[in-house]
C-alpha cells in the first residue's frame, strides 16, 4: 500500500461509498487476483500419491511466489493467485525468451466483465515442484513492475491460478512456508482441522464469515495481501463509515500500477463457523471487484489466510482451517 497522510475525513466518511463506487471496476490483478482466463484446463500429475506434494514458497509484500519451471528450462518465479479462475499466466519478455509461440487467443476478462483478446500458449511441461502439469494454457501478456520487480530476488514472471486447486486439496502453511497438495484429493485427512462451505460463485473460491456480526461472502484470495478487504457496495448496505469511525483514507497500488483510493482500518473480530473468533483483523474497503450481483462482498488474502493454515479441497468444496 502507499500510505496518504490522514485526513480529516468526518465530511469523506458521508461520501465515502460513492467516492469508490464511482470509479469503475478495479483489475486489481495479481495483488488481489481478479482477472478471468476463458481457456480450458490442463491436467496435473504428482509424483507420490501417498503422500502430499510439497511445494516451497517464498513471501514477497505478503504474497506467495512459487518456483515454476516452464518446459525442460530452469525454474522462474511465480505468484500463486487462487482468484485468477481457469488459466495461468506468463510474461510476454519470458516466452519470447524461450521461444513460446502463441496457438490461438482468447478473452481475458476483468471482474466487470470488460473482455479483450490475449494470446495463448500451450505448453508441453510446466513442473511447480514435483506437480507436473501437462498441455498447459498460458496467457502470453506483459506483467507490470508493480507487480514483478523484485529487488531482493529474481523477477516474478507468471502467475499460477486456479488450476493447482482442480481433484486435489491445497494447504498453505504460511509458517513453514509450503504448499501440500493432495492429489487425488481422497488422500487428505481433515485431522482436527474445522471445515466450512467452499462456494465457487463465477468460479471464485468463496466462504462466508462474520465481522463484527455482520455475514460477508468472500473470495479466498492467495493473490491478495491484505486481510478483511470488503467492496463498497457491501459497505454502504451495512454503513461501515459509522460502524468504523477510525477509518483512515489511504492510496492502494494495484497490480496494474493503478492508485486508487481506499480506506483501511481493523476489524475488532472476525468469526469462522459458529465459534472461532480472530480478534484485530486489518480491514479495507476498496474499490468495487465484482458486479454487486454476483453476491459477492470482498476478499480475505495472507493477512488473515496466514492465521487460519487454511486448505481449499476443490473436489468437495470445503475450506478447511486450524483454529
Amino acid at each position: 500500500m502507499l500510505s496518504q497522510p490522514d485526513r480529516s475525513i468526518r465530511q469523506d466518511r458521508q461520501n465515502l461509498m460513492p467516492a469508490l463506487t464511482s470509479a469503475p471496476f478495479r483489475k486489481r490483478f495479481c495483488l488481489s487476483g481478479l482477472l478471468v482466463l476463458q481457456v480450458f484446463c490442463a491436467s496435473w500429475a504428482d509424483t507420490d500419491h501417498s503422500q502430499p506434494s510439497i511445494i516451497a514458497f517464498e513471501s514477497f509484500k505478503g504474497q506467495t511466489v512459487i518456483p515454476v519451471s516452464v518446459g525442460a528450462g530452469s525454474a522462474h518465479a511465480f505468484l500463486f493467485d487462487t482468484g485468477l479462475t481457469q488459466g495461468n499466466i506468463l510474461s510476454a519478455d519470458l516466452a519470447r525468451a524461450l521461444d513460446i509461440k502463441p496457438t490461438r487467443q482468447v478473452k481475458l476478462s476483468d471482474s466487470s466483465g470488460q473482455a479483450r483478446a490475449v494470446d495463448v500458449a500451450m505448453i508441453d511441461t510446466v513442473s511447480v515442484g514435483p506437480v507436473t502439469l501437462h498441455n498447459a494454457p498460458f496467457a502470453l501478456m506483459p506483467l507490470p513492475a508493480a507487480l514483478s520487480r523484485r529487488p531482493d530476488g529474481p523477477d516474478i514472471v507468471g502467475v499460477m491460478g486456479a488450476p493447482l486447486l482442480k481433484d486435489a486439496v491445497v494447504c498453505l502453511d504460511y509458517q513453514n512456508k509450503r504448499i501440500m497438495r493432495w492429489s487425488p484429493a481422497a488422500t487428505f485427512s481433515a485431522g482436527q482441522r474445522r471445515r466450512l462451505p467452499l462456494e465457487f460463485l463465477h468460479d471464485q473460491p468463496t466462504i462466508t464469515i462474520d465481522i463484527d456480526g455482520l455475514r460477508a461472502t468472500v473470495v479466498v484470495d492467495t493473490g491478495s495481501n491484505g486481510g478483511v478487504q470488503l467492496f463498497p457496495a457491501f459497505a454502504r448496505a451495512h454503513d461501515l463509515g459509522t460502524k468504523y469511525p477510525g477509518l483512515r483514507q489511504t492510496k492502494s497500488l494495484s497490480g496494474h500500477g493503478q492508485i486508487s483510493q481506499s480506506y483501511q482500518g481493523t476489524a475488532r473480530r472476525v468469526t469462522l463457523g459458529d465459534d472461532v473468533k480472530y480478534p484485530n483483523i486489518p480491514l479495507a474497503i476498496i474499490p468495487q471487484s465484482f458486479p454487486p450481483a454476483w453476491g459477492i462482498d470482498g476478499l480475505i488474502g495472507a493477512g488473515f489466510l496466514s492465521r487460519l493454515a487454511p486448505c481449499l479441497d476443490e473436489p468437495s468444496e470445503g475450506f478447511y482451517w486450524t483454529p
